[in-house]
């Protein structure tokens, strides 16, 4: 969610901590009774009830200014609410579209590719594969909109349940599925992980995540390079890690990358992994996590999540 500042708001933080009905009430009998005062001294001395005037001085703040204040901060408190929750929702709707655009216009483009190739004069064999990576591209095309189904609903609940999942289902369906985008690319995928690991999280959530951040690695690995899925424990935390054998990533490309929000080129440019790696991001972070990167030695980068306690 995002957060109040001071630029944003109706009224700026150094007045709003001004703004309290006690404060208003203090400083309208201050002034009510400065301005009585003058008057008094001046002119109503002389009457035996001017002295009245300082009590009812005293007396209208508190009963107008407190209430009337009250309700002007409640209304205030109310706008400001309401422009937050306007602001989410919009940049909610922006980052809906650069992901739609982003997962789905790919596979899209893939089945578009294979259709054209049923016009053409192939044999009963070729035809067979294909309607065969047709129904793969198809499933692999609705488990995306689930996926993003399932972002957009966490966003907008804002709060998620965790459950105790084991990583080895996690990990196993994470291979198969980027094995499946890895084909066409000629790059291998590598499994290295301890069995018996669980966390509290989401299953569905690790799988997407981790789902994202193989397949960006598959992208930018070299042909006849390796994708590694592995997990490790460190204390009282595990560690999925995806590696790559690409040429790695510019120190502020990740920080980019890495960035609470998406930049304008990130937006546009929808062929880059910026927005990949940010829908990973929040996955992970919707569910408690941490997202990290680094470029290894030599060459290559590693994506890690870092999970919760281990059960």
């Amino acid at each position: 969610m995002a957060t109040k500042s001071g630029s944003n708001q109706l009224i700026p933080n150094w007045l709003r901590k001004l703004l309290v009905p006690w404060k208003i009430t203090l400083i309208s009998i201050l002034a009510s009774e400065i301005l009585y005062a003058f008057f008094y001294i001046t002119t109503l001395y002389q009457y035996p009830t001017g002295w009245y005037g300082f009590v009812i001085s005293f007396v209208i703040p508190v009963l107008v200014a407190l209430p009337t204040s009250s309700f002007v901060i409640r209304l205030l408190n109310y706008a400001d609410n309401a422009r937050e929750r306007l602001e989410v929702e919009t940049e909610l709707r922006s980052r809906l579209l650069a992901i739609l655009s982003h997962d789905v216009r790919s596979p899209l483009a893939a089945l578009n590719s294979m259709l054209e190739l049923l016009g053409d004069d192939l044999t009963e064999d070729e035809v067979y594969n294909l309607l065969g990576e047709l129904k793969s591209q198809l499933h692999f095309t609705k488990d995306i909109l689930d996926r993003i189904t399932l972002w957009a609903r966490m966003r907008m609940q804002g709060t998620h349940e965790l459950t105790t999942v084991e990583l080895d289902e996690v990990l196993h369906e994470v291979k198969v599925y980027t094995e499946r985008f890895a084909r066409p690319y000629d790059v291998n995928v590598k499994a290295d992980w301890p069995s018996g690991l669980h966390v509290q999280s989401d299953k569905d959530v690790l799988v997407i995540a981790l789902t994202n951040l193989a397949n960006n690695a598959v992208k930018y690995s070299p042909a006849n390079g390796t994708v590694t899925l592995s997990a490790e424990t460190i204390g009282n935390k595990v560690i999925l890690k995806v590696s790559d054998e690409g040429r790695g990533l510019p120190t502020e490309d990740l920080n980019e990358l890495l960035s609470p929000k998406i930049s304008d080129d990130y937006a546009i440019n929808t062929d880059s992994m910026g927005v990949g790696l940010f829908l990973a991001r929040e996955f992970v972070e919707l569910t408690g996590g941490k997202l990290t990167a680094r470029n290894l030695p030599g060459k290559g980068a590693q994506f890690s999540i870092t999970l919760g306690a281990q059960i």
